[in-house]
């Protein structure tokens, strides 16, 4: 049977190292690294720590009993707190919790993904657009990409890569991700451009229940890691 949590007792929540027993951390990392393992997605991840020091950033959904359902997790860039991996205890509660709280983030000023597939339509079907103004596009990515890999209006390669049987969206583009090939994803919500951030201009979060935010000097080890399809 499908596990579910009545909706009136499901709850996003933060948890921090601060607030929570060693024993308990533990736990909750190891909770969160089963249901990341169990999507129908290849990734480079083997192991809870290799997985919390990828994403030091997260916020974990709850019952009123403590059990873990669901989670989202991203990394800190440049331009703010980019969310690179989501995953719920079933399908149901992906739908009707998972995706509200990911458009959520992603209509506040800092917080920006990549999307494609299946979780890009259903945010689009939610109401969300991707981000089309080809100078952000290519800032925000930069060096992945250059301005041929960025379908604009009239491409004929929005016709060759499908969404759900359609054209692609105006504004997506083309990755070579290493192991993977060539990809076609789109960029969603509010990256901040000024780098400034201060308030509700342009929020930063990073909540860990790992060893700590993500260290400068891993970033450059990370960058090939994050080439791979996550």
């Amino acid at each position: 049977m499908e596990q579910t949590c009545k909706n009136e007792s499901l709850i996003w929540k933060n948890i921090s190292k601060t607030e929570s027993s060693e024993e308990n951390i533990v736990k909750v990392k190891q909770t969160l690294f089963d249901m990341y393992k169990a999507r129908p997605l290849s990734t480079p991840i083997k192991t809870v720590d290799e997985l919390f020091e990828y994403y030091p950033c997260s916020i974990i959904i709850l019952c009123v009993d403590a059990d873990i359902f669901g989670g989202i997790m991203w990394w800190q860039t440049d331009y703010g707190n980019k969310i690179s991996t989501s995953f719920s205890m079933s399908p149901t509660i992906y739908k009707t919790k998972i995706i509200p709280k990911y458009k959520e983030l992603l209509e506040t000023p800092g917080y920006y993904a990549e999307l494609s597939e299946a979780l890009e339509y259903l945010l689009r079907k939610d109401g969300l657009e991707n981000i089309k103004d080809k100078e952000t596009i290519r800032n925000v990515l930069s060096p992945l990409i250059n301005d041929e890999d960025i379908l604009m209006e009239g491409d004929p390669r929005l016709d060759e890569y499908k969404l759900n049987g359609k054209p692609s969206p105006s504004g997506s583009y083309l990755r070579n991700i290493k192991g993977v090939g060539i990809e076609r994803k789109a960029l969603y919500g509010k990256p901040c451009m000024s780098k400034k951030f201060n308030g509700e201009e342009c929020g930063r979060t990073c909540i860990t229940i790992g060893s700590g935010s993500l260290r400068k000097n891993k970033r450059k080890s990370k960058k090939k890691l994050r080439k791979s399809k996550i």
